[in-house]
């Protein structure tokens, strides 16, 4: 019933939506130009090389992410004491899902802050993205089948099932991570460069301490408007995810429904409409999505209860 429903609804609205934006004016993006369907290509080289050049201004090669009271800030001396976490730096974390694994909300264990090398690698991507340094932020977790690694520049990445870098360049296979608390002081490091096997789903380079060949475990990138399904793009079946949530016919079968509609909800005025279907059917032939932002907290997730560690 809801398929034939569906199919109906697509046929009848289709028609209208698309002549009624054809006379829209679309806005420029409110956070970045050249805007694309995945989520990092928001992003030009010329802002990335910016970015990095200031964030290692802000948190230099060397240096400690240590200060227990200003995630922004560094100092010049390792942990005492260390791994006790009050000698740490720490970042908020937000909320986060799982991509995939059935409308998965990850439940809220203890602490809200992420430390060291984790809380690192979020610092940066809070940065990177404009996210405020605060509880806010939505967050995807995708676990990647060997073979399926596309890594982004703006990921998070969990390697060897204990450290956690963010990546900063992305060249094929080659790519750049920044990262702290590698060997146990949280030390700041930039550039390490890192070669991807695509047929294992490991992560190899070279320190000070030798050669690492390490298992991606995961990746963790922001939730995007317009990102229904949370696969990490905007695409068609966000475009269909759209209409079927607008019409109370959405199965949410991949995605929890809080994630789901606040990632439905592109022009962010509270409700998902067809509104919001016109601006990702749009964006399908040009790729530039309107008002892009990057998911803080809807009201549903501030009642829900649940975070992430």
């Amino acid at each position: 019933m809801k398929t034939k429903l569906a199919a109906k609804l697509t046929a009848v609205i289709c028609a209208a939506v698309t002549a009624a934006f054809s006379a829209a004016s679309i806005p420029a993006s409110a956070r970045y130009n050249n805007s694309s369907r995945t989520q990092i290509e928001a992003f030009t080289t010329a802002y990335q090389t910016y970015w990095k050049q200031t964030e290692k201004q802000k948190f230099p090669d060397g240096r400690y992410w240590n200060n227990p009271s200003n995630p922004d800030a560094y100092t010049y001396s390792g942990c005492g004491n260390h791994p006790n976490l009050n000698h740490c730096a720490r970042v908020p974390m937000g909320v986060n899902f799982v991509i995939g694994t059935g409308a998965v909300l990850l439940p809220r264990n203890g602490d809200y802050n992420l430390y060291q090398c984790a809380g690192f690698a979020r610092k940066l991507a809070k940065d990177f993205y404009g996210i405020p340094n605060n509880k806010d932020g939505v967050w995807m977790r995708g676990y990647f089948n060997m073979g399926n690694i596309q890594l982004r520049v703006g990921d998070q990445l969990r390697i060897g099932g204990t450290h956690s870098v963010f990546i900063t360049d992305v060249q094929g296979n080659t790519v750049k991570f920044a990262d702290c608390n590698a060997f146990g002081n949280c030390q700041i490091r930039w550039d390490i460069t890192a070669t991807v096997n695509q047929n294992t789903g490991r992560l190899q380079y070279y320190d000070q301490q030798g050669n690492h060949n390490l298992t991606i475990n995961f990746v963790t990138r922001p939730g995007m408007a317009g990102d229904v399904n949370g696969d990490t793009f905007v695409n068609s079946q966000d475009r269909d995810a759209i209409l079927f949530i607008a019409n109370n016919v959405y199965s949410f079968n991949n995605v929890h429904p809080d994630y789901a509609r606040e990632a439905a909800d592109v022009n962010n005025d509270g409700t998902v409409t067809m509104d919001d279907w016109n601006i990702v059917n749009a964006q399908l032939s040009a790729p530039i999505l309107p008002n892009q932002r990057f998911l803080t907290h809807s009201a549903a997730m501030l009642t829900s209860n649940y975070a992430w560690f």
